[in-house]
């Protein structure tokens, strides 16, 4: 329960979690190979899904470990390493008291979708995580000395976080509009130091905003099916009733993203939940300030499903919760707490993160014996071996996303090709020339062209693959020319036979070359 303590805990933790995802684990889900995808050249944009600085910081990786697998996840465990540290920092300063910071920097690790469903799952949110943590911290630096420096920090914090996930706006805007209410942090926000510092966040950001704004606009169909699928607006309850479903869904979605945390919380310090104590602690004013602002994000959570009728809140879109822990502190400091309740806790912290390491461990043996998909077993360095033995050897590689993300998990094998994902353009398939037009030409005018996908038993994909080929790269592949399939066993030795289906153009077709 110190700074040393917090830090080589979490360190331990995370790199522990980078080795295993880039040398154990073998493939990756969805977000991490996409990235894969994405970071084959820099953009200002590369879809309406999220902003484009984790895909950078990873064009960044790649200079340095290539593109592979193990470059998505430095920059991912990098970033939430920094989370957790600037967690520490602005703990520190607003509790006063080391052993309380340690422990807030530490709950994390106790909230199942910080330090497991990132670990496996996200990306882009570890950068929110990162901007999160740090514009609190460089926030409440504002009232030691407020010199051009802090401000500076600030700005490149919100910068930072524009740029990170399209939600952080709103924890932006909730953070500022806490802090005018709190008169000790009033003058630190209110003054041309700090609209300098905003103003060149939003300078910096611009850019990508202009594009987002030009590609929504004339891509409005596929625009509006990514807001359906982001915020299940196809989902079974309509008008009222879904408006109804999500004003429930989202404070349950809240405390969901708290736990187990939160349960461990609640029965050690059971006093902090229901009364933060009459007398006044150094840490009041931030109690304040961070209950405002989990308040009035909670709120506009629960208006905009109800003014929206969005049903379904996504969990992962919380990651602003990653203060509550600071928050707590601050009442668990006020209301006073029993030493041996400190100290149990920070065991259960330890606990938890030799728990987390093997549970990582089990899941590497048991998911390819289980029904799952196991995903992050995939053979995909035997599968592309085989798939250079049947002749590719440099070009175009469209890959399926079902039900196995195949292309940018084939790109470390293949980093000369360019690896399109069916995934991105899945909303072209029927517009002919206008989806082609979208699509990243190669840089040379000769080259092969592989089609690949998961493979079926009814043979169902054959055809979808057949009609993208023309809808994306204006060829057409009549049924003389056979599909052909590849196959290898998933790690470690589990009997478990996974197949891709391909078609193999040698001398390429149409625009994919």
């Amino acid at each position: 329960m110190s700074a040393r303590g917090a830090l080589v805990l979490w360190g331990a933790l995370l790199l522990f979690l980078w080795l295993m995802r880039s040398f154990v684990f073998v493939g990756a889900e969805a977000d991490d190979s996409e990235t894969l995808v994405h970071t084959q050249y820099w953009a200002l944009g590369y879809d309406a899904r999220n902003p484009p600085l984790f895909t950078w910081l990873v064009l960044l990786a790649q200079q340095v470990v290539g593109p592979v697998i193990a470059s998505v996840v430095l920059v991912k465990f990098a970033l939430l390493g920094g989370a957790y540290w600037f967690l520490y920092l602005g703990a520190r300063r607003a509790l006063g008291d080391e052993r309380l910071a340690a422990l807030a920097a530490l709950t994390p690790m106790a909230m199942y979708h910080v330090v497991w469903v990132t670990a496996f799952h996200l990306t882009h949110t570890s950068a929110l995580a990162f901007s999160v943590a740090l514009t609190f911290y460089a926030l409440i630096r504002l009232e030691r000395r407020g010199d051009w420096a802090d401000y500076a920090v600030f700005g490149a914090a919100v910068g930072a976080g524009l740029l990170a996930k399209y939600n952080y706006p709103l924890f932006a805007a909730a953070l500022l509009i806490a802090a005018l209410g709190e008169k000790s942090l009033r003058p630190s926000v209110l003054n041309m130091r700090c609209l300098a510092a905003l103003a060149g966040a939003c300078a910096v950001a611009a850019p990508h905003y202009s594009w987002l704004l030009d590609w929504t606009s004339s891509h409005g169909d596929a625009f509006a099916a990514l807001l359906e699928k982001r915020f299940a607006l196809d989902y079974a309850a309509e008008g009222y009733t879904s408006g109804l479903v999500g004003l429930i869904d989202a404070p349950l979605a809240a405390a969901h993203f708290l736990l187990p945390a939160l349960v461990f919380l609640a029965l050690l310090f059971p006093r902090a939940c229901w009364s933060a104590g009459r007398a006044p602690a150094p840490s009041e004013r931030y109690r304040r300030l961070l209950g405002r602002t989990l308040l009035l994000l909670v709120v506009v959570a629960i208006a905009a499903v109800g003014l929206l009728g969005i049903p379904r809140l996504k969990i992962h879109y919380l990651f602003a919760l990653l203060l509550f822990p600071v928050y707590f502190f601050a009442r668990v400091q006020a209301a006073g707490a029993w030493e041996r309740s400190i100290r149990t806790y920070g065991s259960v912290l330890v606990i938890l993160a030799a728990l987390v390491s093997a549970a990582v461990t089990v899941k590497f043996f048991t998911d390819p014996k289980r029904s799952s998909k196991a995903h992050h077993n995939m053979p995909y360095g035997a599968l592309a071996q085989e798939l250079a033995e049947a002749g590719f050897r440099r070009g175009t590689i469209l890959g399926d996303w079902f039900t196995y993300p195949v292309a940018g998990n084939l790109r470390p094998y293949f980093p000369d090709s360019r690896v399109v994902n069916l995934y991105d353009w899945r909303h072209y398939l029927d517009r002919g020339s206008t989806g082609r037009a979208l699509i990243p030409q190669p840089d040379r005018a000769s080259g092969q062209c592989l089609v690949v996908w998961t493979a079926r038993s009814d043979g169902g994909r054959e055809d979808v693959m057949r009609k993208s080929i023309v809808a994306l790269f204006g060829a057409t592949v009549g049924k003389e020319r056979p599909v052909q399939r590849v196959s290898a066993e998933m790690p470690p030795e589990s009997g478990r036979l996974v197949r891709l289906d391909f078609l193999l153009l040698p001398d390429g077709l149409g625009t994919c070359r």
